[in-house]
């Protein structure tokens, strides 16, 4: 089933990553469990390599799994910010 969801990851002085996103909710579930870590880059600047390890069920806030909420996010293409799920590789 799928869900919007939003990530909030603070950096203090260096910056934060924010992102709202449709993502299938096992999948969620999986990345938790598996300890997943996602390599985001040099999203905050050159040098600043980030990579989170998602670890906790908390990192993901769940916005509304409702499914008609969920079909007028995607139709409006309402995501913004950073989706892990885009850095994710399939293999994974």
């Amino acid at each position: 089933m799928k869900a919007i969801y939003k990530i909030e990851i603070d950096y203090g002085r260096s910056g934060s990553l924010y992102g709202i996103f449709v993502a299938d909710t096992e999948r969620v579930k999986k990345v938790v469990e598996e300890k997943t870590s996602v390599y985001f880059g040099e999203v905050l600047g050159k040098h600043s390599e980030v990579e989170v390890t998602f670890n906790d069920p908390a990192d993901f806030i769940l916005v509304s799994d409702d499914p008609a909420v969920v079909e007028v996010f995607e139709k409006h293409e309402m995501a913004t910010g950073y989706d892990p799920f885009d850095y994710i590789d399939d293999g994974e």
